[in-house]
């Protein structure tokens, strides 16, 4: 959208919306590693461990296309924003203002065993994403000696995360060997969760001047100073 107030002022607006929803898309068995890089076997290989729960897994051929995973998959996903520009004719500059926003959120859940034993009875992250931005800029307009453009920027960006991980009834046998009470106990239900926040901060100062000494020779000198921090935090339970 474009707005022209008058003759030396106009702002444009962009913005946009996009969902998605997306019940899709399963992994298939490509290759089976049955050693160590040093050759010695492994002591409960894939088959092995499968073999012990009675369980039959599809055709390790990536060109058959097909999987036996139980649990269902969806992603949903979202993201939006906008971005002002105002342009003030300052007769001989012009003073420029954009402002953007944007939000992205994305939450996957998926089968994490990606076959038909339950090793892996839940995985999901919650992703929640902001970030905002700020420019004032001033700047020569037209035919000069010297062109110049002054500028400040400011950067806001939120992210926070959600993970989650729950080990599922066939756990202890396939992971440990023996489904008996000790091991149904460690693992058979056991959850982990980790929490995460990054925030980060930016500020900017600019400034270019270029010298015009004739029609095909221009010298051009700028500078700009940065100002960046993040913290972040992560919590596991």
């Amino acid at each position: 959208l474009l707005f022209r107030p008058s003759e030396t002022f106009k702002f444009r607006l962009i913005a946009d919306y996009n969902k998605l929803y997306d019940r899709c898309c399963y992994a298939v068995l490509a290759n089976l590693i049955d050693r160590r890089v040093d050759g010695t076997p492994l002591p409960r290989p894939f088959l092995t461990r499968a073999a012990q729960l009675g369980y039959t897994p599809p055709p390790i051929d990536p060109a058959a296309r097909r999987n036996d995973a139980n649990t269902p998959q969806r992603i949903k996903m979202k993201q939006y924003g906008f971005t002002g520009e105002a342009v003030l004719d300052l007769g001989g500059a012009e003073m420029t203002s954009l402002t953007s926003w944007r939000r992205w959120q994305f939450d996957p859940r998926v089968d994490a065993d990606n076959i038909g034993l339950e090793i892996f009875a839940g995985a999901q992250q919650i992703i929640d994403d902001h970030q905002f931005s700020q420019e004032l800029r001033l700047a020569s307009t037209g035919k000069n000696t010297l062109d110049y453009v002054l500028g400040a920027y400011f950067y806001d960006h939120d992210v926070d995360v959600d993970q989650l991980t729950r080990y599922g009834p066939d756990a202890p046998a396939f992971a440990l060997g023996v489904a008996n009470a000790v091991n149904n106990a460690a693992l058979n239900g056991f959850t982990v969760r980790g929490v995460s926040a990054l925030r980060a901060r930016s500020y900017a100062a600019f400034g270019q001047v270029t010298w015009n000494a004739t029609e095909r020779f221009a010298i051009t000198a700028g500078l700009r100073l940065n100002d960046e921090r993040k913290r972040g935090v992560f919590d596991q339970t």
